[in-house]
């Protein structure tokens, strides 16, 4: 599958911050993702990717599950209580039921079984963006509206 060159647009204009423990494959995904996003930022564990949250304001996650430090559910669980509507891409080792559905009670968007399989981790991107792009044109519609309002009243 090929991204459409609408997602691709629109993939370039968001920021991605990738977490993943495994250097090989963390610097992998990092080139390839590079290709797709406007900006990829990489974590090597939760607590680096907490910390880049919080100051690098990226548009979507993906992390892992298993990592050393702070977990990949941990820092989901962090995010969500932040900000609950931020989209995130779950990927592990595991594809157990049980792992999905804790992954799936923090709120997590995506989840993804490794070893990734591209095709797979592009359909996901597509829909991600799709959110994030329907997301972005309500929040712009509402702020239309309220100036509207504003300017009424201030009328």
């Amino acid at each position: 599958m090929k991204i459409s060159k609408e997602t691709q647009g629109h993939l370039e204009k968001l920021h991605l911050l990738y977490v993943e423990d495994d250097d090989v494959v963390r610097e992998k995904m990092h080139f390839m993702l590079n290709k797709l996003f406007g900006r990829v930022s990489t974590a090597a564990d939760g607590e680096s990717a907490l910390e880049m949250f919080r100051n690098l304001k990226p548009d979507l996650l993906i992390t892992d599950i298993e990592m050393p430090v702070m977990g990949g559910l941990e820092l989901v669980r962090k995010i969500k209580e932040v900000s609950h509507d931020f989209p995130i891409i779950v990927v592990s080792a595991y594809g157990d039921t049980e792992r999905l559905q804790e992954a799936l009670n923090y709120g997590v968007n995506y989840y993804l079984t490794k070893p990734i399989d591209m095709e797979q981790l592009l359909q996901t991107l597509e829909k991600a963006a799709h959110t994030l792009l329907a997301r972005h044109a309500d929040k712009s519609y509402l702020n239309e509206i309220e100036s509207l309002l504003l300017k009424r009243t201030l009328e």
